[in-house]
């Protein structure tokens, strides 16, 4: 999945709703703000968005997850070099 599909996770908002049909209160995403985000967040039916696409926004949450884990093991990976350095430069005073 492509990171600029993957980063718009960040600009899906949760909102508390009511349901039309029947008034019960919830918390989650409404289709037609989710589809502003990107449309293949949203489910469609005559070309207006119905429902959630969850499988597409798991999809990138996986994948947004994955990018954050490498930096985080990168990161990593340069705090242990630098603190190598540091004990070389500390070592040879």
């Amino acid at each position: 999945m492509p990171k600029l599909i993957s980063s718009k996770v960040y600009d899906l908002q949760p909102k508390e709703f009511d349901y039309k049909l029947d008034d019960l209160h919830d918390v989650g995403f409404i289709a037609e703000e989710v589809a502003k985000v990107e449309k293949n967040f949203a489910k469609y039916q005559n070309d207006e968005p119905v429902n959630i696409n969850w499988n597409a926004i798991v999809a990138s949450l996986v994948a947004e997850i994955k990018i954050l884990q490498e930096r985080i093991e990168k990161g990593d990976l340069e705090r242990f070099l630098l603190n190598e350095k540091l004990k070389q430069l500390e070592n040879s005073l």
